[in-house]
C-alpha cells in the first residue's frame, strides 16, 4: 500500500508539473503572439492616427482637397476671411490633444504646431507642388522645380459689390491655361485664356473699399520669383469661397503632407512623420 501511496503521489507530482508546464508555455506563447500583433498594429494605429488628426487640422482651416491621378489635378476648395481666428483655434485644439484625446490612448505622443502658428499653414501636394494658406489674407500655390503647374481653374464667389475689373496679360509664349469664374449677388465675370508661364499676368477686382489681385505665372511670392504659380489675394472686410483646380506634373500626388509632425514614442516602437492626407 505504501508502495502504490507512493507511486500515486509522484503520479500527481508530474501531472501537476506537466500541467504547469503547458500551461506556463501556452501563457509565454499567447503573450509572444500579443507582443507580435501589438507589434504589428503599430504602424497602423500611428497612419490612422496621423490620418484622423491631418483631416480635423483640414477641416480647421476649411479647407478639402480631392486628388484625380488620372488627370494629374488636385482640387482644393476653402475659403478667406479676415475674420478669421486660426491661431487661437490652434491653440484650442492642441489643448485639447495634449490634456485630453492623448491621454486616453498608449503610447506617448504629441503635435508640434509651431510652423502653423507664425501666420500660415504650408502644404506640400506630392513631391513638387507647395501651398500657402496665409490666415486671413491669401492662398499661394508654387514650386521651385519647373513649369510644375500646367493650367488653372479658378471658381470664387466674394462679398461685397464690384465696381470694375481689370485682366491684363503679358505678352510671351501661351503656355499656361486660365479659367476664372468669379460671381457675387451682384455680379459675374467668365475669362479664358492662356497664358505664359514664366511672365506676370493678374485679375484685378476693384471694389468700393479696395482692390484684391490675383496672380498667375511669372510672381514674385514673399520676395522669391517662381515660375508657373498662383496667387489669390484679398482685402480687410471681404470673405472669399474658391474652388481651384490645378493640373499639374507630379509622379506622386499623395499624400498631401500638413507642416506639422506627429510624434508617437514606446519602448518598441518610435515615429516622427507629418500630418498627412490621402484624400
Amino acid at each position: 500500500m505504501n508502495n502504490k501511496g507512493f507511486l500515486f503521489t509522484i503520479s500527481i507530482i508530474f501531472f501537476a508539473s506537466t500541467l504547469v508546464f503547458f500551461t506556463q508555455g501556452f501563457y509565454d506563447a499567447n503573450v509572444l503572439m500579443e507582443r507580435k500583433i501589438i507589434s504589428s498594429q503599430n504602424a497602423l494605429n500611428v497612419n490612422q492616427l496621423n490620418e484622423d488628426l491631418a483631416f480635423d487640422l483640414g477641416n480647421l482651416f476649411g479647407l478639402r482637397f480631392d486628388v484625380n491621378s488620372i488627370e494629374g489635378s488636385v482640387l482644393i476648395e476653402g475659403k478667406i476671411s479676415s475674420s478669421s481666428n486660426e491661431i487661437s483655434s490652434l491653440n484650442d485644439w492642441n489643448s485639447f490633444l495634449n490634456n485630453n484625446y492623448f491621454n486616453r490612448s498608449f503610447y506617448n505622443k504629441s503635435i508640434d504646431l509651431s510652423n502653423l502658428v507664425d501666420g500660415k499653414a504650408e502644404f506640400f501636394l506630392g513631391d513638387n507642388l507647395n501651398m500657402d494658406y496665409n490666415y486671413g489674407n491669401s492662398i499661394a500655390l508654387f514650386s521651385s522645380k519647373p513649369i510644375v503647374i500646367e493650367s488653372i481653374d479658378l471658381n470664387i464667389k466674394s462679398s461685397g459689390s464690384l465696381v470694375s475689373y481689370n485682366w491684363v496679360k503679358s505678352s510671351g509664349e501661351n503656355n499656361f491655361g486660365v479659367s476664372i469664374i468669379y460671381s457675387n449677388d451682384y455680379n459675374r465675370i467668365s475669362i479664358t485664356d492662356s497664358i505664359s508661364n514664366n511672365s506676370y499676368s493678374y485679375l484685378e477686382l476693384i471694389y468700393p473699399d479696395g482692390v484684391e489681385v490675383i496672380e498667375f505665372g511669372g510672381v514674385n511670392y514673399n520676395g522669391v520669383n517662381y515660375n508657373s504659380a498662383f496667387v489669390l489675394n484679398t482685402i480687410s472686410n471681404k470673405v472669399i469661397d474658391y474652388k481651384v483646380k490645378v493640373d499639374y506634373v507630379d509622379v506622386y500626388l499623395y499624400p498631401i503632407k500638413i507642416n506639422s509632425i506627429l510624434r508617437v514614442n514606446s519602448d518598441r516602437f518610435n515615429s516622427n512623420s507629418f500630418l498627412k492626407l490621402y484624400k
